[in-house]
């Protein structure tokens, strides 16, 4: 045990492990804390992009700052014993001169750099500078053997947001190579390194965070696998995390309900196959708060579903978003197919034992409108339906050598829009592809079913189709066909006892019921106990169950949401093993699910919401995961498609300690995770941008945090109150830059670069 766990260990058996330590027993916590005499160095106003890392493979940790005034890298090296002496600056009249002993040298750069960070990217144990800035490329400075920097690198990424945090280094494919992101206004660009150094082609995620700040990384489960951390300007969804799944890479984030923060740091774990912690300092409050990934206590359910947001790796314009399940890769675990119409390209998300694999996409018909999935043929393989009819056809793929075939021409007529596969009777052991087309400016329906095809005529049709579904509405056990527009009611085609279709229209057939309806908004259940399924569709702030009785709609019945003023444009049903279905219903203004659940008199009741991220719905669905026979709940919009899993409970970031400043004016905008003092105790460095000082926080033995020492950085007149504008010191990182095996304090402030070695 360290000296000074020995007297936090005396004080806490006098004051109780719960306790609050006294005055004189926190004063003596700064005994124990203590620096050199400081390093300073002066260079250029507008400093930024510290770093600490050892840049000439000599084993000590040296600094580099980036110096926008001068458009140059400083990199201040630390000398070894046989060294000879730094050779001092030249100082001008009134100057101050440097007093230290790292060596520095430049490194100039022709861009305008906005992220920065270092780690070896060549695969030649040195370590390398990487930024990405304007103009937009992401820029490799490879180490040479013999000190300095080789000629840049560059990868052009124009999708790239040049910010502050928007780059960040590690190892994000499970290889033990670093990898790098940048992320950008809308999409995540991962660079895999290469097993002979370099950079892969990108692999692009588009992330749906409407305001995203930074990124970090840090192994926030205790896998020993990095991580990603983002942090969002969102007063629901603070921080989102993208947990590296066991074959390497990233492939969903998942929102975490976080307040809004200031800034965000890791904690890194001091024994191996612990978690890092993540602190945050809250934005409203100024609180610092200490995280972990947990499963939070069961708090009389209240905890959040786990939520899996999965990310297209392509970007599209087009808001539809067509979307079909099924097994194409005949591995016996539901698929998810996914059409970029504008870029026109097929996105697979393959299942997993887990719920959804990475997206990956494949070339395929541009401006796809619909897809299906289903074995048509009967050969035992899925084939994959997509409809154009901006190519004016329908076109079939199929998974082979690990991959979506570009679509084919399947046989078909007109300019297909919508497809579906359904049963046409009750009874019926194989199913049938339904299309609907145009042709000389009529609609018409193509049902294919083995080597038999029909035709039926739509005159009815007053816009383009927005969806076909396979369902029994008027319940005479032949199944008829419902027809979503996009700007009209949904039409009905009744099938008769010859295989006929009528349209159910006119005044006495009340289709005015099904007005302000789409295809997110569309479920079938047996409400009644018939055996017979109703059908279920969200219309604003309620959902109807309806049928067709005597070629009218009817209402058999309603179930309304506590509050009036819902907006609810998506519905799904999630089966169980003991015949309670569950309801869920997408309330789009509160962004959160209604949970509705089956009551014994046969009707559903809302009894809580559950709060997810914004969707602007083109799909909203009952996902099979794995083999369990569990359903999760799959949303779907042109930006972003979530998974969800009803039947387990999240594992999050929960809160475990928190710290407020008592000094007068604080304004605390970081924190710094190391160790100050060589005890083996985490330390905690927060800054005060109110005061321009630091405040040292050690740990107690129940993981409370407590300050043990505070002092100002520099003193000098103000020129405004608003905290976010003093900004000095601006960075500030932990490390051993000494060689002394204690870690010191490093910041830049102004135009100096200050360190504070560690006693």
């Amino acid at each position: 045990m360290s000296l000074l766990m020995g007297v936090v260990a005396a004080v806490f058996a006098l004051a109780g492990v719960q306790g609050d330590l006294t005055e004189n027993q926190t004063a003596e916590l700064a005994r124990y804390f203590g620096f050199g005499p400081m390093q300073i160095y002066k260079i250029k106003p507008e400093l930024s992009q510290l770093r600490l890392a050892d840049l000439n493979a000599d084993g000590r940790r040296d600094v580099v700052v980036w110096n926008s005034y001068q458009s140059r890298f400083e990199v201040f090296y630390q000398r070894g014993p046989d060294d000879p002496a730094a050779t001092p600056r030249a100082v001008e009249q009134n100057d101050v001169p440097d007093r230290g002993d790292l060596r520095n040298e430049h490194v100039p750069v022709p861009y305008s750099v906005a992220a920065a960070d270092v780690a070896d990217l060549t695969a030649d144990g040195r370590t390398d500078i990487v930024f990405f800035g304007e103009p937009k490329d992401l820029v490799v400075l490879p180490a040479k053997s013999q000190g300095g920097f080789g000629a840049p690198i560059r990868i052009r990424v124009p999708q790239g947001a040049p910010r502050y945090g928007g780059l960040v280094t590690a190892d994000f494919s499970g290889d033990h190579k670093a990898d790098v992101a940048v992320l950008g206004a809308t999409e995540l660009m991962l660079f895999v390194q290469r097993d002979d150094g370099g950079l892969h082609k990108p692999q692009r995620l588009v992330h749906g965070i409407k305001n995203p700040l930074l990124m970090l990384a840090g192994d926030l489960n205790g896998d020993d696998r990095d991580d990603l951390i983002i942090g969002a300007d969102d007063e629901r969804y603070g921080v989102y995390v993208g947990l590296q799944q066991a074959d390497g890479g990233l492939a969903a984030l998942r929102p975490v309900r976080v307040p809004r923060t200031r800034s965000l740091s890791i904690g890194r774990a001091v024994e191996p196959g612990v978690p890092d912690d993540l602190f945050a300092v809250d934005y409203a409050t100024g609180r610092l708060l200490q995280y972990r990934w947990e499963t939070p206590a069961d708090t009389a359910g209240t905890t959040d579903w786990p939520l899996l947001l999965h990310s297209y790796p392509v970007r599209d314009t087009n808001r539809g978003r067509p979307i079909a399940l099924g097994d194409v890769d005949g591995d016996g675990l539901v698929d998810v197919v996914a059409a970029a119409p504008d870029a026109g390209q097929l996105v697979l998300f393959r299942g997993t034992a887990e719920g959804l694999g990475q997206g990956e996409a494949f070339a395929g018909l541009l401006r796809a409108t619909d897809v299906a999935i289903t074995d048509l043929d009967h050969n035992g393989q899925a084939e994959l339906f997509v409809a154009s009819p901006h190519e004016k056809i329908l076109g079939m793929s199929q998974h082979e050598a690990g991959r979506l075939k570009y679509p084919a021409p399947a046989k078909s007529a007109g300019e297909p829009f919508v497809v579906d596969v359904g049963p046409l009777t009750a009874d019926a052991k194989t199913e049938t592809l339904a299309y609907i087309a145009r042709e000389d400016d009529e609609y018409f329906v193509t049902l294919v079913h083995g080597d038999e095809t029909r035709r039926v005529d739509v005159e009815e049709l007053e816009d383009d189709p927005a969806a076909v579904r396979f369902a029994d509405l008027n319940q005479d056990d032949h199944t008829d066909l419902l027809v979503f527009s996009r700007y009209a009611a949904p039409l009905a085609l009744l099938q008769d006892a010859d295989g006929g279709f009528k349209a159910c229209t006119g005044p006495g057939s009340r289709a005015s019921l099904l007005k302000e309806v789409g295809p997110s908004g569309y479920a079938l259940l047996d409400v009644t106990g018939d055996k017979r399924r109703e059908l279920l569709l969200a219309q604003g702030n309620l959902i109807r169950a309806l049928r067709i009785e005597d070629g009218r709609w009817t209402v058999v019945d309603q179930y309304n949401p506590e509050s009036a003023s819902a907006d609810i444009t998506g519905l799904a049903l999630l089966p169980d093993k003991v015949g309670k279905p569950m309801l869920l219903a997408y309330e789009r203004r509160a962004r959160e699910l209604i949970v509705f659940e089956w009551q014994e008199s046969r009707t559903f009741v809302a009894q809580r919401a559950v709060p997810v991220p914004e969707f602007d719905l083109t799909a909203m669905l009952a996902l099979p995961l794995g083999k369990s026979g569990e359903f999760g709940l799959l949303l779907v919009d042109a930006n972003k498609l979530a998974v969800l899993r009803p039947t387990e409970r999240a594992a999050t970031l929960v809160e475990q300690q928190s710290y407020t400043s008592e000094a007068r004016d604080a304004w605390l905008a970081d924190s710094i995770v190391g160790d100050l003092n060589h005890d083996g105790v985490r330390d905690v460095t927060a800054v005060d941008l109110g005061r321009a000082a630091l405040e040292i926080l050690t740990t107690l033995p129940d993981g409370r945090l407590i300050r043990a020492l505070r002092f100002q950085v520099y003193q000098g007149k103000r020129f405004t109150d608003a905290p976010e504008t003093r900004g000095q010191p601006r960075e500030v990182l932990v490390a051993d830059v000494t060689s002394d095996g204690i870690d010191d304090i490093v910041l830049i402030v102004h135009d100096r670069l200050i360190v504070y070695p560690g006693e």
